[in-house]
């Protein structure tokens, strides 16, 4: 790896809840990168009516720190939390459990070498599956997120944190209150900590080689491919979902779900010529895969049927997208053309699909380094300057650190702005006019009584495919191995500062990879 390369990681443990058809409890589904296992229980009761308290409508933060410097990390901290508050609007106030603590003394990362220690990462505590009317399709919103949609006619119990962060007080760190300028071997924590919460906000997508990396081991050279999450309902059997990690016993496939950001993806690649096509599309299409509700007689009948799917087509298209580079776009329809035609779609961000191969937290949850690291949408590229302060980046770009196009993205999320920022705030291509936060009229998702192998329907009939070129792994620890991969793929992300601006190579790229691997499986 390069000289002068950081990492810090988006670890993305979605706990996702799921309300009953009788809105009479919430079943919670808690997603354990280590033990590979979902445990699923009731979440408190709900409640009526926002609970209001005598917060003001911002970010706070419960911060544990043991580190020489703490006094300067919580300062930091704070700021941060200002400087997004200042520009959201929050409808209810945020809480983040934050920590600045010793990565080497806390999770046993103890590596000498500088450019390979994450340095920090962060993750929504909770996620709520929720039907959005405006496309039909189920999605996870961040709790963050969902706290902010005041039209909802019975909210849950809200979880403590919102959004829980880590950053690693090994690492050495500039300080926003420090006295002299930043130091060439210094990353700003200012910078990172801000890039994290909106991270946790919701800018993150869920896209990745999950199904990939559990399928490989049992196809030679199977073509590389990537899926949304893919969806278990609270009432899954017990039997089934001891299953899961294994090569034997029924497999089930509920379909896939997205993250709300998922709703904003466009391409025009696998279009007709200048249509902009939602990846929304796919997700659909992906989720004709038997039905979305069928259980397999074992992993070799599960890969097989994939194998022979026009499915499989479409998400190793999907894959195609997702390494090269400008190939995805964030789009909005707020801007105004001069035309006066009313409001057009328009890209505001292209997605960082430059990485080969696929980095599950890095593609997709990040902006394109090449077109967005010297602009004003500079905070959500996948790696950063080492050496270079927010402060002399905001003497640079005006906008400060949630840039303009940021800034809507947040508002096609649900979240409303601070009125110095809804007058007319040009961005690229046009001025935006409209800057209601898009919230749409969603609801509680429960699971069918006709899902296979649930509580209501334990005797489902067992789908058999034989035929195809699924094999049982070579050894047992090929199937090890792809449980702890599969497990990875669905939790862990990398964001890196870097002294260099051109893109990682394949070599560097295994080496994060190996990295994200061990620190995804440290964190719970």
């Amino acid at each position: 790896m390069a000289a002068g390369t950081f990492w810090y990681l988006i670890i993305t443990i979605v706990v996702a809840c799921q309300w009953t058809a009788t809105v009479s409890a919430m079943h919670c589904i808690h997603h354990n990168p280590v033990t590979h296992e979902n445990h699923y229980d009731y979440c408190p009761e709900h409640q009526k009516q926002y609970q209001r308290n005598t917060l003001e409508n911002r970010i706070y933060l419960d911060i544990k720190c043991d580190s020489d410097h703490c006094e300067k990390a919580t300062a930091t901290f704070h700021k941060a939390a200002d400087i997004i508050s200042s520009v959201v609007k929050f409808e209810t106030p945020i809480q983040v459990n934050a920590s600045f603590l010793s990565f080497c003394s806390t999770r046993g990362e103890c590596k000498k070498d500088n450019d390979m220690k994450a340095i920090g990462l962060a993750y929504p505590t909770v996620s709520y599956l929720m039907n959005d009317p405006t496309d039909g399709v189920t999605r996870m919103y961040p709790q963050a997120m969902l706290k902010q949609f005041t039209n909802l006619t019975v909210i849950p119990r809200w979880a403590t944190y919102d959004i829980n962060a880590m950053f690693n007080s090994d690492i050495s760190w500039y300080f926003y209150n420090d006295s002299g300028k930043i130091h060439q071997n210094e990353t700003d924590l200012l910078r990172t900590v801000i890039h994290e919460l909106v991270h946790g906000l919701g800018f993150i997508s869920s896209w990745g080689d999950e199904m990939y990396n559990r399928f490989a081991p049992y196809v030679d050279d199977l073509p590389q491919f990537i899926t949304p999450a893919k969806l278990t309902p609270s009432t899954e059997l017990q039997s089934v979902a001891d299953n899961v990690k294994t090569s034997v016993g029924t497999q089930p496939f509920w379909g896939f779900v997205e993250f709300p950001l998922d709703r904003l993806l466009y391409t025009t690649i696998l279009s007709s010529p200048n249509e902009q096509v939602p990846l929304t599309h796919y997700t659909k299409v992906l989720n004709g895969w038997c039905d979305a509700n069928v259980l397999f007689a074992s992993m070799i009948d599960m890969v097989n049927t994939w194998y022979g799917s026009t499915e499989r087509q479409t998400a190793e298209a999907m894959y195609q997208l997702a390494t090269t580079s400008r190939d995805i776009s964030i789009c909005s329809t707020r801007h105004e053309n001069d035309d006066g035609n009313g409001p057009t779609l328009q890209s505001m961000f292209w997605l960082e699909t430059s990485l080969v191969p696929f980095m599950r937290g890095s593609t997709f949850t990040h902006v394109d380094q090449d077109s967005y690291q010297s602009s004003a949408e500079y905070l959500m590229v996948y790696n950063a300057d080492r050496g270079v302060s927010l402060d002399s980046l905001t003497e640079k770009y005006s906008s400060g650190p949630l840039g303009p196009n940021l800034r809507t993205v947040l508002l096609d999320l649900g979240y409303a702005l601070q009125p110095q920022f809804t007058n007319g705030t040009i961005a690229d291509g046009g001025t935006i006019k409209n800057f209601r936060p898009s919230r749409p009229n969603v609801s509680y998702w429960a699971p069918a009584d006709n899902l296979v192998g649930t509580t209501p329907n334990p005797s489902a009939s067992i789908r058999v495919q034989s035929y195809g070129p699924a094999h049982m792994p070579v050894s047992s620890s090929a199937t090890s191995s792809a449980a702890s991969s599969t497990a990875i793929a669905e939790t862990s992300g990398a964001i890196g500062l870097n002294s260099h601006t051109s893109p990682p190579s394949t070599a560097k790229i295994m080496m994060m990879m190996i990295m994200m691997m061990f620190v995804g499986t440290t964190i719970i």
